[in-house]
């Protein structure tokens, strides 16, 4: 298949080879053809450029539609010329160079070879997994990939033993919680719960969707170990439920299971009679990621959440609210929002694209490709290079410092990839990179060199398939040579234009001082712009707006919680309070009330110590105390009527005089129906936007069904230095464009035909 990218030229033959170590090539069958020479276009020193090249680069250039003949072949030619000095400097011999072409080819080779076909066989069998739900459990032994032949055999008899005994029993459960080595499941009998498609790594997935129910599997290699499974149930797709919840934490230092229980039992009862769920949850819940959003948590499917906490969930119907659930975290009293059917083929497909080309099927695919190359090609190695190898494989690679030995065998050919020969030395320079950042399978040196061969293997398969993707496909030969040339060209920009013009601040100034006629007076204003969907919201927030100042913006932090008769800091209040700092600097318009709380056996005074406590901290570390409200609630409000210790605390309320302030919080219950945003802008872009007259002014305007209310503020800017300095770094850098482009015209020597270009820009204007 062509690649299908346009804008291009030529790297070397072999390029993925030359990025990589060197290695020994016995390749004969490479033949220089030489073609005719097509004429230049332009002509520069370091190499012209054909009509064919010329016209691919126009191609690509964002100024084709819009720009005049002049300006298009002014950049183009600039482009050339930076290029040819980025060449002339060496900034294409560069690691950095090196590693971002060779990351563009590894790219665009692994999409020129994507096996689509297997790729669409994936989408649908994850899609008809997906339909099935399954209740499985499983038996796990460990094993490296690597171990010795002997070792791998005795563990697989051991457990097809197991699985008879298991069958002939029917005690399944108690041979996993005997000889599973799985820490998570096997105290449960291997229990793994329903799940679904995407749960399990995918050849344990494959083989658990392939065993009748009541069955167990015959044992299952994975990359960890052998796996028996047994399928207790199967049932068609739950699809997913969403939730509202309130969270009671049970920690080492909580309260006794039963009596939160009971509290949950209390406030459930007090939901059926009327309270509102997201009172209570306000009131109550310890999730405090849920509890800004009522406790609403986001749709999940089977195999996302405890098995317990699951089915319990999933047993509920719309609308229904749940008995105490427990989890390993606390208990849980839920509402079933909403109960959504399967997706369809498509919406499947469209969300876990990424999925079967990135996770475990992710893997699958690139072994598949590896292994279809390998049954099309030569690929072979030397058992007896490979065995004098490995002999230099040492405890040092345990400790990631293994060394490359100084032997006669570096230049011994290990690996033959048709008639390409690849030598030890070169599987030593991998070893050596590798050790880095590899995890290890056991702490056996030789086994660890052995992986790391396979790895070798596929890698120098991949550089070969690149390799020979590269030198069969003029497309993407032309593609590379743009990547290169983009990266070139950026480089120097970078360097000699944008560094000097933002570094250089003599020299910036000079210039300023050499062209003060460049930077006259100029009038210009700041926009600010508060956009509404309609009319309707418009009105909504108004109404809210006109509430008396300051807004309550019905956000805030968790609160402090205090032993009793305490109002001392700990260092984790401390940390939460830096934490309120940082989100006041970021929110200049906010106020924050603290409220002080105390319970009805506490010192009457004790909420005001808590309070004065706080402020003297926040202020001291830099809060205006005009930013800070301060109201003492004493025991005017019950927390927890339960849990007296909730009611010892300080509360955090955000309020704001600023109606963007308010707009956050009303997008909060009507998401994106506002927008805010401030611009610079001059007078004619004002009048022809806002069509309106120019001048320091408020009003609204209708426009493309929104309301937008405005504000403009005007300013002239003198002509200096500072007011101006935005605009001097951008003269300044297209000074420095111009004067680079007039010296490597002169150091190239740049010749080219004016009309000619533009002839050919002007037919690729007619062609677009």
């Amino acid at each position: 298949m062509p690649f299908k990218i346009k804008y291009i030229p030529l790297l070397s033959p072999f390029l993925l080879f030359s990025c990589a170590k060197p290695t020994t090539t016995s390749d004969k069958s490479q033949v220089l053809v030489v073609k005719e020479e097509e004429p230049k276009v332009v002509e520069l020193a370091s190499g012209g450029i054909t009509r064919k090249e010329l016209s691919i680069d126009l191609e690509n250039m964002v100024k084709l539609d819009s720009g005049s003949h002049e300006e298009i072949l002014q950049e183009l030619l600039q482009r050339k010329l930076f290029i040819a000095e980025a060449r002339s400097q060496g900034m294409d011999t560069t690691e950095n160079f090196r590693e971002q072409i060779q990351s563009h080819l590894s790219l665009a080779v692994a999409s020129a070879l994507e096996d689509h076909s297997e790729i669409r066989k994936l989408e649908n069998e994850a899609y008809e997994r997906y339909l099935k739900e399954v209740n499985a459990s499983h038996l796990f032994v460990p094993i490296s990939p690597y171990a010795a032949p002997a070792d791998t055999l005795k563990l697989y008899n051991e457990l097809l033993q197991i699985r008879n005994m298991a069958i002939q029993n029917k005690d399944f459960e108690t041979q996993a919680k005997r000889w599973s080595k799985d820490p998570k499941t096997a105290s449960s009998g291997g229990q793994l719960g329903w799940f679904s498609v995407f749960y399990l790594v995918y050849p344990l997935e494959s083989a658990v969707y392939k065993v009748p129910k009541d069955s167990i599997s015959l044992p299952v290699r994975t990359p960890a170990g052998y796996h028996l499974i047994k399928v207790n149930d199967i049932r068609k797709s739950s699809g997913m439920v969403q939730i509202q919840h309130i969270f009671k934490h049970i920690g080492p230092e909580s309260e006794d299971k039963e009596t939160l229980r009971k509290q949950l039992d209390s406030l459930r009862t007090e939901i059926l009679n009327g309270l509102p769920f997201e009172t209570a949850v306000e009131q109550h819940s310890d999730d405090f990621n849920s509890k800004p959003n009522k406790g609403i948590l986001q749709p999940f499917g089977v195999g996302k959440t405890e098995p317990g906490f699951e089915e319990a969930v999933f047993a509920l119907k719309k609308g229904e609210i749940s008995m105490p659930i427990q989890s390993s975290t606390g208990l849980h009293l839920v509402k079933v929002i909403d109960r959504l059917k399967p997706l369809t083929r498509s919406q499947f497909i469209e969300q876990n694209r990424a999925k079967i080309t990135t996770d475990s099927r992710g893997e699958y695919l690139r072994l598949k490709q590896i292994n279809d190359f390998r049954a099309k090609n030569n690929v072979s190695f030397s058992d007896e290079a490979l065995d004098n190898a490995l002999k230099f494989a040492s405890v040092r690679i345990l400790t990631r410092n293994w060394q490359k030995p100084n032997t006669v065998l570096l230049t011994d050919p290990l690996l033959k990839i048709n008639e390409h020969t690849i030598t030890i030395g070169s599987f030593y320079d991998f070893v050596e990179d590798k050790q880095e950042f590899e995890k290890w399978p056991s702490e056996n040196p030789n086994e660890i060199f052995k992986m790391l061969f396979d790895k070798f293997v596929e890698a120098e398969i991949v550089k070969y398939q690149q390799a020979q993707t590269y030198q069969q496909d003029p497309d993407l030969q032309r593609w590379m040579k743009a990547q290169e040339e983009n990266i070139l060209y950026t480089e120097f920009y970078t360097r000699n234009i944008l560094e000097k013009s933002l570094q250089d601040t003599v020299a910036l100034k000079r210039f300023y001082d050499a062209n003060k006629s460049l930077f006259p007076v100029v009038e210009t204003g700041n926009l600010s712009v508060m956009s509404f969907a309609d009319e309707e919201t418009y009105a909504k927030f108004k109404a809210m707006a006109a509430e008396p100042k300051p807004y309550k913006l019905y956000r805030g932090i968790a609160p402090i919680l205090y032993e009793q008769n305490t109002y001392t800091l700990s260092e984790v209040d401390q940390r939460k309070l830096m934490g309120l700092l940082e989100i006041m600097e970021k929110n200049p318009g906010y106020i924050v009330e603290i409220g002080g709380h105390s319970d009805s056996k506490e010192d009457d005074r004790i909420s005001e110590l808590r309070i004065k406590e706080v402020v003297s901290f926040l202020v001291k570390n830099g809060l205006p105390l005009k930013r800070i409200s301060e109201v003492n609630y004493k025991n005017s409000v019950i927390h927890d009527r339960f849990d007296w210790s909730k009611n010892q605390t300080l509360t955090f309320s955000f309020f704001s005089n600023l109606e963007t302030d308010l707009a956050k919080t009303f997008n909060s219950k009507f998401p994106n129906a506002i927008t805010y945003d401030n611009f610079t802008v001059s007078k004619s872009e004002f009048e022809s936007k806002m069509n309106t007259s120019w001048g320091n002014k408020s009003g609204t305007i209708r426009l493309d069904g929104r309301v937008e209310e405005y504000t403009l503020k005007t300013k002239k800017i003198k002509g200096n230095y500072k007011d101006s300095k935005p605009e001097v770094i951008q003269k300044y850098q297209e000074a420095l464009e111009k004067e680079w482009v007039q010296k490597l015209s002169s150091k190239f020597n740049l010749k080219y035909n004016p009309e000619e270009l533009k002839s050919i820009i002007n037919d690729l204007k007619k062609n677009n």
